[in-house]
């Protein structure tokens, strides 16, 4: 494989890992909210330690994925190579 073409895939895989990030991080924030939702509006339709739960989970999830993208904003850009 040429330089030019493992480049040119390291490009993809990054933005394919900062798309899935970003889709990941979108879905446990928009959980987040319906947790602290159910748990300000319809406290008695679950189970106070099921909403402790569920709250404690989203909030690690999202914490998780917000540094698994920055740890993604610090890896080195794409570097254009001449073409030998």
């Amino acid at each position: 494989m040429l330089h030019v073409d493992e480049v040119l895939l390291d490009a993809i895989a990054y933005q394919a890992r900062v798309a899935y990030a970003t889709t990941q991080l979108a879905t446990c924030q928009a959980a987040l909210h319906l947790w602290q939702y159910r748990a300000d509006q319809q406290p008695s339709q679950f189970s106070r330690e099921r909403i402790q739960y569920e709250l404690a989970y989203y909030t690690q999830q999202v914490a998780r994925w917000h540094a698994y993208l920055a740890g993604l904003a610090q890896e080195p850009q794409v570097i254009h190579a001449p073409i030998e």
